[in-house]
């Protein structure tokens, strides 16, 4: 065996023995498979392809290797790329001493070069994580202010209070992953471990807790309550719903946290089991047997102290060992009442008794009419007091129960219906009731929206949260006293709406708003928010949030973890770095060219080219097969990218060439657009996520790492690269790594120059930076959308009036003045690139006035998810619009253009998502009429008309997200299309993926033409008689004359 071997096998051993420290007994009393290595593994110095494989094997394992220099990093990028190994291999070189990747994020470093120091090497190295140097391993420690949220609300005793003391305002992305969808379970994070369910349908994912990268995954079963979704140090605790059941689970389980398996099955608690014989085929019996278990599973709720495990589910409260599953004791409530919010400390547990009550939430938050307050011995269960609710008092809803200082409180509301507000305090140790009733903190009215209001006991203050205001706080020794009232944020509006409230010794959070509890500060970021009703997880010096579907403002897809550093400022960098080659020789422009994404600088999808009636396919080729990592998490989270839609990204044909980009294996490709064939195929440094742009003898292309490529348009060979992120550091992004400040892979340019923008959000990493550059890639203009620090202050949130600029990079519609992104409308000037605010003017009033100016506009605005995001849920705020029309997917072009999904007419948050396809045309007038609200007496309806529709496509084969890709050929309607229509079933057998010409004059379907697989986004492009799709798979198909 050689030296090399050894020492490949060595690090090989070391990897395992340090990301796998510990397994638990499964059912059976055998150990589980051990866990495979995982997360982020970081190697300073030269490692050929062949020691990377060995690191990273099929595991869900992402590799940086850091070169010493620029040469260095070349030849070994060259080497990953043609073994395979690009996007799960990244190469980066010194800053000096300083590896370009962020804090606390890898879980094995190790250092060959030994001239970076210990220090910096613990600097990247995460809590538990190990660094190999000089022939030591050296484990990094977990600091003391790193805290952990195990539970919804915290702990045992629902006092959403964690014990963080790290976490703290969300200034800058620690890492962002899994798919773009709602998930109202939140998160729990214990040490090293993040689990949630996600995805859709929902599964239970395991990511490492630093990086996001993927550790396991249980697609059979997800949570039905996030009450009884717990972790802890060794396992994952939840009632499950198990995928394609006939029935409910029986019976909560617990996993094991390193590898997912199931370890107990808690058969002695509450059951949910089925004691009637149903017939396979009798649906209504199934019904009338399931939906009471349903009703009753819903409020399921579950604590975790030490080895006890607390149940509650309607009637039933159970105790059980947490290791064995053995029951200690259980209680049943009284005839036709539940027990609601138990409470559970070292030695008591506390618990409301009543009838059950309705909630007002988008997500399910259970309630319950106070009729007693209980407290028994936590190990036999016995009464130790009970305090019955006075008869005399009207009906009091209760909407949590939380205890601290020796004291029980609860939030209510008196009424049975809408009721006055009103705060509960409880001596937990005689169970005498200490206060009752309002005061200046906790006042007003409980009915309609959300999940209502809240009490978080931190030490001595109970605060009051609703969705639209932190009310302040007030003393629980002594309630009664004015003068401890506190209502610092009391008249701060709604900074964030939606949200469930959590705490730390040093803040409270609401989603990404963080308030001093001091009373002195308020930091607010409108980069992300987590699904309706949920909320921040503060942990391990992170803001743990859920993707959300809304997007009622533009926000960051995924979920996503936010660290409290300040930006670190603009690195003082040799960003433009020249190739060998030059710029291919000009030639001259053809009107029937689609040189970019969507076509052009305004995203029209539309050409002059008339095709022929009848179409053929002429070639198809496949340059992004077998291309995903080999470990199926891994490709998985490559799939889950919100903008890369498949191997292979939306295709440019301009100048003689055809030009994609295999996205996730950062390679840009040129093609023969007559025949298909390879011309050439470049590597460059990051993903690039759609079309690269064609531009006078150049290829040009963002990549996800920061960097602008320019390649000569007939060798692929570098003209040059310019880095136009800030700063070189790295962060892990839906299993690969990448800049904090990445660049779309299409490009703005005309006659002005180039237009690179790098970021992801205003209000993230310091924002957005921009750069208008010369074809020579010399720095003409630059500045920067967005702050060093957060807004300390905010006057609300919802009402597009205002006073800075605030949304995220998305691909840009780019006209003659306006530079337009999802929520960052920019002015083109002689400064460059400055805000517009000409879409929210102050004091207007919110959609009508909107809508009106946006008619006067003859170009596409994106919506708050911008032009390249996938379908899914693209509905509301989230659609782009077009004069008098909101919509899914345009092609414009002037006055007449055609629509997918949306409305032609203005709706309160925009529309539908349907694949609906419509041709409308703008009128002249943007007409409006006023009717009295019905619902709101004092307030109007507006009824607003500013386009026609010419015609619809009336049932078509596309149904949902169906319809993924749109483009006008002249006086052909090109619509990709997977047929989803439920009633289309022979249409989908015969041809369930194909392109439809349409004329544009009726609507009438001119021919189908079979697809391999369902079309991206924008994957047509059209140009000298020919239409070009990309579609899923990583398939280019080009359809011709016959």
């Amino acid at each position: 065996m050689s030296r090399n071997t050894m020492k490949k096998q060595a690090i090989a051993l070391l990897l395992l023995s340090a990301i796998a420290p510990h397994v638990s007994a499964s059912e059976n009393g055998l150990p589980p498979a051990p866990p495979k290595p995982h997360g982020l593994i970081v190697h300073v110095g030269t490692i050929e392809s062949t020691a990377a494989k060995s690191l990273i094997a099929d595991q869900p394992v992402v590799l940086l290797a850091v070169a010493k220099n620029a040469a260095a990093e070349n030849a070994m990028r060259a080497d990953f790329a043609k073994a395979g190994l690009a996007g799960q291999v990244t190469v980066a070189s010194l800053a000096g001493t300083r590896i370009p990747l962020i804090d606390n994020v890898a879980t094995l470093v190790i250092a060959s070069d030994t001239s970076v120091d210990q220090a910096e090497l613990l600097r990247i190295a995460r809590p538990l994580g190990k660094v190999q140097a000089g022939g030591k391993t050296i484990e990094k420690p977990r600091p003391e202010t790193f805290g952990q949220w195990g539970q919804y609300h915290f702990d045992a005793t629902m006092s959403d209070v964690g014990n963080d003391r790290a976490a703290g305002p969300a200034y800058g992305i620690q890492w962002l992953s899994g798919p773009q969808d709602s998930s109202a379970q939140g998160v729990r994070v214990v040490n090293d471990v993040f689990v949630q369910p996600e995805g859709r349908p929902q599964m239970i994912v395991a990511r490492d807790a630093s990086s996001g990268l993927p550790l396991w995954q249980r697609p059979d079963i997800t949570s039905v309550s996030r009450y009884a979704f717990l972790l802890d140090d060794a396992r994952v605790y939840l009632y499950p719903q198990v995928q394609n059941a006939r029935f409910p689970a029986e019976t909560m389980i617990a996993l094991d946290k390193r590898t997912g398996q199931t370890v107990t099955t808690y058969s002695e608690g509450i059951t949910f089991k089925v004691t009637v014989d149903v017939p396979a085929n009798d649906h209504k019996k199934r019904e009338e047997v399931v939906k009471p278990l349903q009703a009753r599973a819903a409020d399921f709720q579950a604590r975790l102290a030490g080895n006890s495990l607390l149940q509650v589910a309607s009637a039933d409260l159970v105790m059980l060992d947490a290791d064995t599953g053995k029951r200690r004791w259980a209680a049943t409530a009284a005839n036709g009442q539940v027990f609601m919010f138990p409470v559970m400390t070292a030695d008591r547990v506390f618990v409301l008794e009543g009838p059950k009550a309705s909630s007002f939430s988008y997500t399910h938050w259970p309630a319950v009419e106070i009729r007693t307050v209980h407290c028994l011995d936590a190990a036999t269960g016995q009464k130790v007091w009970s305090l019955d609710w006075p008869k005399d008092r009207e009906a009091t809803i209760a909407y949590n129960l939380t205890t601290s200082n020796g004291k029980l409180a609860a939030v209510t509301r008196v009424g049975a219906n809408k009721g006055k507000v009103s705060v509960l305090i409880v001596d937990a140790k005689t169970g005498k009731e200490g206060f009752f009733g309002s005061n200046e903190v906790f006042k007003g009215e409980i009915g309609g929206g959300h999940s209502s209001a809240r009490a978080i006991a931190i030490g001595d203050r109970l605060w009051f949260t609703t969705i639209t205001v932190v009310g302040g706080s007030m003393s629980l020794t002594n309630p009664n006293d004015p003068a401890q009232l506190d209502r610092s944020f009391a008249r701060v509006a709604r900074p964030v709406g939606c949200t469930a409230y959590r705490a730390t010794p040093n803040w409270l959070f609401g989603s990404l708003t963080t308030y001093s509890l001091d009373g002195k500060q308020l930091v607010h970021t409108d980069a992300a928010r987590t699904s309706c009703d949920v909320g921040a997880f503060p942990a391990n010096g992170l803001s743990y949030i859920t993707s959300n579907h809304c997007f009622c403002q533009p926000y960051l897809p995924g979920s996503i973890a936010f660290h409290s550093r300040p930006f670190g400022g603009v690195e003082q960098l040799q960003r433009l770095e020249r190739g060998t080659a030059a710029a291919a020789p000009a030639r001259a422009e053809q009107a029937n060219e689609w040189p970019m994404f969507l076509r052009d600088n305004m995203r029209t999808a539309w050409s002059p080219e008339k095709l022929q009636p009848q179409l053929k396919q002429l070639w198809s080729i496949k340059p992004g097969a077998d291309t995903a990592p080999a470990n199926p998490l891994l490709a998985k989270s490559w799939d889950d990218h919100w903008y890369a839609h498949g191997p292979l990204s939306q295709t440019s044909v301009a100048e003689g060439v055809a030009v994609a980009a295999l996205t996730h294996r950062q390679q840009v490709l040129a093609f023969d657009p007559a025949t298909g064939a390879e011309k050439w195929r470049t590597d460059v440094d990051g993903r690039v996520d759609s079309a690269p742009t064609i531009h006078k003898g150049l290829v040009l292309a963002g990549t996800h790492n920061g960097w602008l490529y320019a390649l000569n348009r007939d060798s692929g060979q570098l003209v040059w690269r310019f880095h136009a992120a800030p700063r070189r550091e790295r962060i892990v992004v839906d299993g690969q790594l990448e800049s904090p400040w990445p660049l779309f892979g299409t490009v703005n340019v005309d006659d002005k120059g180039i237009y690179a923008m790098a970021g992801r959000h205003t209000d993230s990493d310091g924002g957005m930076f921009w750069y208008q550059l010369s074809l020579s890639g010399e720095v003409i203009k630059q500045g920067r959308v967005g702050e060093d620090a957060l807004k300390s202050t905010t006057t609300g949130g919802g009402n597009p009036g205002r006073s800075r600029i605030t949304g995220s990079n998305t691909p840009a519609v780019m006209t003659a003045d306006r530079y337009l992104m999802a929520g960052v409308h920019l002015a083109r000037s002689e400064k460059g690139l400055e805000p517009w605010f000409g879409l929210f003017p102050e004091g207007r009033s919110w959609e009508h006035e909107f809508w009106q100016l946006r008619h006067g506009m003859r170009s596409l605005v994106p919506g708050n998810q911008g032009l390249l995001a996938r379908v899914d849920f693209l509905g509301g705020y989230k659609l782009a619009a077009y004069v008098g029309t909101q919509g899914r997917m345009y092609a414009y072009n002037g006055d007449d253009f055609v629509m997918i999904g949306g409305s032609p007419r203005l709706q309160h948050r925009g529309g539908d998502s349907d694949s609906e396809l419509r041709r409308v045309k703008r009128v002249a007038d943007f007409n409006t009429t006023t009717q009295p609200n019905p619902r709101e007496p004092g307030k109007l309806l507006y009824t607003t008309k500013g386009a026609e529709e010419v015609w619809n496509f009336g049932e078509p084969l596309a149904r949902g997200n169906g319809a993924t890709a749109l483009a006008v050929a002249s006086d052909t309607v090109l619509q990709g299309i997977e047929v989803t229509n439920r009633d289309r079933h022979r249409e989908r057998a015969a041809m369930a993926y194909r392109l439809q010409l349409i004329n544009f004059a009726d609507g009438t379907v001119r021919q189908d033409l079979a697809l391999p697989a369902p079309p991206i986004v924008g994957g047509i492009a059209v140009a000298a008689g020919r239409v070009y799709v990309t579609t899923n798979d990583g398939s280019l198909t080009c359809f011709g004359a016959p």
